[in-house]
């Protein structure tokens, strides 16, 4: 089964779906072409900047990309970008057993956490978010 991630637009709770296969290094690049159009960093603006940069070079895809308003239990790879904060952070990997992922009533627990601001994700690119 393929990996699958959410880039959670913590200001507005809008969350964008994508299969990226084995590939996070994809959805990085993704933010960091987005976040590098410097424009507005506002929580709407930001989610369609983001979406329209996942989707440009797939938009006949089926069943790849996705927007919705909660958490997928299922997931590998969630990214959090608060616009208020201009600031990012990837968690990667969940932790979580077969009953923690049906009820999924409490935060998830990830292996791997990484964070940085808008500014470094433009100035040094994806990698900032890559595990090294």
């Amino acid at each position: 089964m393929s990996k699958r991630a959410q880039i959670l637009i913590e200001d507005c709770g809008v969350y964008l779906y994508d299969h990226i296969g084995g590939d996070s290094n994809r959805i990085f690049k993704v933010l960091h072409a987005a976040l590098s159009r410097r424009v507005l960093y506002d929580n709407e603006y930001m989610a369609a900047i983001v979406f329209r940069e996942m989707v440009k070079e797939d938009l006949d895809g089926k069943d790849r990309f996705g927007i919705g308003t909660f958490l997928h239990p299922d997931i590998g790879l969630l990214i959090t970008i608060n616009c208020g904060d201009e600031t990012i952070v990837a968690k990667e990997d969940p932790n979580l057993s077969e009953e923690e992922r049906k009820e999924l009533e409490q935060e998830l627990e990830f292996k791997s956490v990484r964070q940085c601001s808008f500014e470094e994700l433009v100035a040094k690119g994806p990698s900032v978010l890559s595990r090294s």
